[in-house]
């Protein structure tokens, strides 16, 4: 075991320097966990350390205290936030995500194939000639699809209402200023939205989601709000981001051409370039009694954070992490958490990316960067990934 290093929680949730190339920097060093040089807790990087932190009902949620992070407090989005499920733990967690797991089980996301498969092959079919931006073109609209058809947002709303989830993922994480007013303005506007949309669902009961949300005797009105939203807008900046990343670097690697002639790999593949490049690069939690890990101790009240980014490239699981080999058999699902909170719509993420990259597959298999891939721009918070890519075919 090695002697923890130190770094700058504070700094690093606001994203001073960016948090992945502190990510990298720290994983450079080759230590199994970090402690906050002002005592707030503790970093852990090894896959073993962070599957043990998130299965561990010692440590809870983080969310309210990451929003008042960023000095929210009181208000609608304090408000909104306050019934979510990701910010809720033990059986208050189990009661609500209850109420929608059964949708987003392997068999459940069966119900979703056909909607987003049909989606992404007219998306393809649409694309340009010349140098397009596949996030606008392609990626997000793919992603804002198969989110709102969740519950139920229709077509004609998809963009507003996915403009607005963009604004309000911002509050998963720590948010500058300008950020925190942007996501306030948009928790607003999307209750209002879910408002107006249970009024008009209520009463004409089915077999969807938002019939079963609406339906469910154990939530509030709130907590039934809280959770169309959740499930409409949590994956959905995460979802566009893989598609994106996971085209850029099979277009950089050479490996393109060969998902195409080889589309039967693209299960492997999907899992490897989540592996490799995870949206989700860090999960917050926060420690309810004294925790020992990786040579550090984390005291109630205090913050342990961990690097999915670190423990999907962990060598003691993977022979060559950094390298993406798109044969691999899949491993640990790091990318998508684990214990009670592991990711609930990560089934429908695999069947959104792999429609996404078959349907581009299938209709540039000559697929290149533009410009020689000088455009690309990396970012994101708190959900990192390419957030434009120009190609062309």
């Amino acid at each position: 075991m090695t002697e923890p290093g130190t770094f700058a929680m504070i700094p690093a949730l606001h994203g001073e320097p960016p948090l992945v190339e502190l990510l990298d920097e720290l994983a450079q060093q080759e230590r199994d966990a970090f402690v906050d040089e002002g005592g707030l807790g503790a970093l852990f990087v090894r896959a073993e350390d962070c599957e043990r932190m998130l299965t561990d009902r010692r440590f809870g949620a983080v969310a309210m205290k990451l929003l008042a992070f960023s000095g929210v407090t009181e208000g609608p989005l304090h408000d909104l936030w306050a019934t979510l499920m990701f910010g809720k733990d033990g059986d208050e967690h189990r009661r609500i995500r209850a109420a929608a797991a059964g949708f987003f089980t392997r068999g459940g996301v069966e119900r979703y194939r056909a909607g987003v498969t049909s989606h992404a092959g007219a998306l393809a079919a649409a694309l340009p000639e010349g140098p397009f931006d596949l996030w606008d073109e392609f990626a997000l609209p793919l992603a804002s699809r198969a989110a709102c058809a969740t519950i139920g947002v229709s077509a004609s709303d998809e963009a507003e209402f996915s403009a607005w989830s963009l604004d309000l993922v911002a509050a998963f994480g720590v948010m500058t200023p300008d950020a925190r007013e942007q996501a306030e303005s948009a928790a607003v506007r999307l209750c209002a939205y879910l408002d107006d949309l249970f009024a008009r669902s209520q009463g004409r009961p089915g077999d969807d989601l938002l019939s079963a949300i609406l339906a469910n005797p154990d939530l509030t009105y709130q907590e039934k709000r809280g959770l169309a939203l959740n499930v409409a807008m949590g994956g959905l900046d995460a979802m566009a981001k893989a598609i994106t990343t996971g085209t850029l670097q099979l277009l950089e690697r050479g490996m393109w051409r060969a998902l195409a002639d080889s589309p039967d790999l693209m299960n492997t593949a999907v899992d490897e370039l989540l592996r490799l490049f995870p949206a989700t690069i860090l999960i917050p939690r926060v420690a309810m009694e004294p925790v020992h890990y990786g040579g550090v101790d984390v005291q109630p009240g205090q913050m342990a954070l961990c690097s999915l980014r670190s423990a999907c490239q962990d060598p003691a699981l993977f022979e060559r992490p950094t390298e993406l080999d798109i044969r691999r058999p899949a491993g640990k699902p790091f990318v998508f958490g684990a214990g009670p909170h592991f990711c609930l719509g990560a089934h429908l993420a695999r069947v959104v990316i792999g429609a996404g990259l078959r349907a581009l597959l299938a209709r540039a298999p000559a697929l290149r960067l533009a410009d020689g891939g000088a455009d690309v721009r990396w970012g994101g918070a708190p959900f990192y990934g390419v957030e434009r890519l120009l190609v062309q075919h």
